[in-house]
């Protein structure tokens, strides 16, 4: 609304050449305590990202093994299929 207010009357470099007012912190022990928290953090995000990533490797790994025993036994389905009409016929003429 102030925004609005300020372009409204024409004073819009007053609005953009405003800085902010950053709290002076006396207690330089503070900011330390406040960055080493963020680090340990960060750390453990990042430890739970590699455990993530892990575990999606082994689970890729596992769904492409089930890939290649499905193929199979496509393949051994196929094969049945060709295979038993030509035994059937087979055992008929013998019979």
């Amino acid at each position: 609304m102030l925004i609005g207010i300020l372009i409204k009357s024409g004073n819009v470099n007053a609005v953009l050449t405003r800085e902010r007012k950053m709290p002076k912190v006396s207690n330089h022990s503070a900011i330390m305590t406040a960055i080493a928290r963020f680090e340990e953090r960060q750390k453990t995000l990042f430890n739970q990202i590699d455990k993530i990533e892990n575990h999606l490797s082994e689970i890729n790994g596992k769904v492409q093994s089930q890939e290649i025993q499905i193929a199979k036994i496509q393949t051994y389905g196929a094969t049945a299929l060709l295979v038993t009409p030509i035994i059937i016929n087979f055992l008929m003429r013998l019979i």
